[in-house]
Formats: C-alpha cells, structure tokens, sequence
C-alpha cells in the first residue's frame, strides 16, 4: 500500500477485498517467463450521505 484513506479498517478491508476478487495473468517477456511489474489501484470510499 502507498498511501492510507486515513480509516484502518477502510485500508484493511481494500487488502482483503483486492486479495480476493482480483485476478490476473503476469507479464511476461518475448520468451514467455514471468518478469516484475507494478500495477496500482485507487479505491474511494464514501459514508452514506457523503457520496461525491
């Protein structure tokens, strides 16, 4: 994680929820081997009555 929502059981539940739903193929080079990647995702979570 880069950075907080500044609510620890927001961030904690982001984890779980991205460890369990999200799947995918690694990048691999020309030959086919798995190689390093980074992949970023941003979550915005609202309390009802605070939507944007």
């Amino acid at each position: 994680m880069i950075g907080s929502s500044g609510v620890a059981s927001l961030d904690a539940t982001t984890c779980k929820l991205v460890e369990k739903r999200f799947r995918y193929t690694p990048a691999r080079n020309a030959a086919g081997t798995a190689v390093a990647e980074e992949r970023g995702w941003r979550q915005r979570w609202w309390l009802d009555g605070e939507r944007p």
